[in-house]
């Protein structure tokens, strides 16, 4: 993807392809001159009306604009594009000025018809108040309806979003609360019974904390949140659901015996796995981000396993709150970014014959991608360059290895 340097002429600030998947391209802005915009691509093009312009709060000091506009940040999903195909990506203003503002190829599309749509969530926080570095980041939003705490108003809307969507499964991948208190597991308990589609979790280190048992509390909702090494069969893909908690509060762990049972069940499913895990794998011999996943000799034994038992694999999580693609022993381990901060985001995967394809969106309701647009700006700036990764971490097709002969 490469931007054509015309945002400022269609009065449109920092528009930019955030995904691609092989029918459809998202694109994404800061702020706008204008109340609606007509945003097109090939044959797809849609009509936004903007929300007003996010506002930044910190702690214990003023509001003020988060952009110069006069109206906030949006995104919008171009649908019904053909695979493999360059597209340039233009935006026309109410006051009919249009310029071109980005080109995007759609990804390829893997053999085989279509089986399964899942989507993921990691990383929900419910209960948290503020957010960043020193939790100096207040939520304060001006559209309706009030009294939802961010967390929960970006859940809920990127859960809708991803049912419209058309997710048939629904995977939370660790960290549903804050700190694990009573009120917070209740919060997601009704949250994800609302959902209307069935929903797999796994804990995080938040959700383990002060003693509280977790999954007792989600299991009165219907929720099977055991800390244990348990899979579902999916259409063309099972699901192994891994509990990664270490004793700390940051470091991950998968014990010798969790390996074991992972690849046992890898070597037996019908076809292609998902390992859902809530820390990632270390895919190199050294961790250069913060905060840590799991162990890298623990990580390299069971990847090593994975890959000797179905090498039709791939590990997704969350914990680091970014968009990142490693690979180690031939398995792809894909972590992805938190959905109540910068970007603020759900991520879909469809599951063909052949392959499956990402697709990460930005969560577009207006009342949650106000304030994680505002979230962008924590720790000097930089949270909103590093977490949502490269166009390549969050959107690719990767067609299923050949499994070996049993």
């Amino acid at each position: 993807m490469r931007g054509r340097g015309l945002e400022g002429a269609v009065g449109v600030d920092r528009l930019r392809v955030y995904s691609v998947d092989d029918e459809s391209i998202q694109v994404t802005w800061r702020g706008s001159d204008d109340g609606r915009l007509l945003i097109g691509a090939g044959p797809a093009q849609v009509e936004v009306t903007c929300a007003p312009s996010a506002d930044l709060r910190r702690h214990a000091r003023r509001t003020w604009p988060l952009d110069r506009h006069a109206w906030g940040p949006g995104a919008a999903v171009l649908e019904g594009l053909e695979p493999d195909t360059e597209y340039e990506v233009w935006v026309e203003t109410a006051g009919g000025a249009r310029g071109t503002v980005a080109c995007a190829k759609t990804l390829a599309r893997p053999r085989g018809a279509l089986l399964y749509r899942l989507a993921t969530l990691n990383d929900i926080h419910i209960g948290e108040r503020r957010f960043g570095l020193a939790r100096n980041f207040e939520d304060r939003h001006p559209l309706p309806p009030p009294g939802d705490p961010y967390p929960l108003r970006c859940a809920r809307a990127a859960i809708q979003e991803a049912v419209a969507w058309g997710a048939n499964h629904l995977v939370v991948k660790g960290d549903l609360t804050r700190d694990s208190e009573p009120a917070e597991l209740h919060a997601v308990g009704r949250l994800l019974r609302a959902a209307g589609i069935p929903a797999d979790v796994v804990l995080g280190n938040h959700d383990v904390r002060n003693g509280v048992a977790a999954a007792d509390y989600l299991a009165g909702y219907g929720i099977d949140a055991r800390p244990v090494v348990r899979h579902r069969d999916l259409p063309g893909l099972r699901l192994i659901l891994a509990h990664t908690p270490g004793p700390g509060d940051r470091w991950g762990q998968v014990l010798p015996g969790q390996a074991d049972q992972i690849a046992r069940l890898a070597r037996a499913a019908a076809g292609p796995c998902m390992l859902v895990v809530h820390h990632p794998p270390a895919t190199g011999p050294v961790t250069l981000h913060y905060p840590p996943g799991i162990y890298h000799a623990q990580s390299q034994g069971l990847l090593r396993r994975l890959a000797a038992a179905n090498p039709a694999t791939i590990v997704v999580s969350g914990h680091t709150h970014r968009n990142r693609v490693g690979w180690s022993h031939g398995i792809p381990c894909v972590e992805t970014s938190s959905t109540k901060d910068y970007p603020g985001q759900w991520t879909g995967y469809r599951v063909f014959e052949g392959g499956v394809v990402q697709t990460a969106r930005r969560v577009q309701a207006p009342a949650a991608i106000a304030w994680t647009e505002a979230t962008s700006r924590a720790v000097g700036g930089q949270w909103g360059r590093w977490t949502p990764g490269a166009l390549a971490d969050r959107s690719w097709s990767l067609v299923w290895p050949v499994p070996p002969p049993s």
